[in-house]
């Protein structure tokens, strides 16, 4: 792996990492949707 690759990678993981549990509770049905 080239330094200019893990320099776009590296933050793009985080980013992902970031996200995930965020976009998972957003998808998760909450009570309101659900009534």
């Amino acid at each position: 792996m080239t330094t200019e690759t893990r320099i776009i990678v590296r933050p793009a993981l985080d980013a992902l990492r970031a996200v995930g549990p965020i976009k998972t509770h957003a998808d998760a049905p909450t009570p309101s949707d659900m009534e």
